[in-house]
């Protein structure tokens, strides 16, 4: 299997700042998930009898 680095891709600028755009869906997944984690309660634990 041969990864080819010259292949062409989708960038997104703004002023100096270029991102890839599966680099920018892979970093805002990645925010997501740790808000969720953040903001999700943990399960709380049963009381035994």
């Amino acid at each position: 299997m041969d990864i080819v680095a010259s292949a062409p891709g989708i960038y997104l600028g703004w002023g100096s700042f270029t991102i890839q755009l599966g680099n920018l869906i892979v970093i805002v997944i990645m925010v997501v998930l740790f808000a969720l984690a953040l903001l999700l309660p943990f399960p709380k634990a049963r009381r035994r009898r």
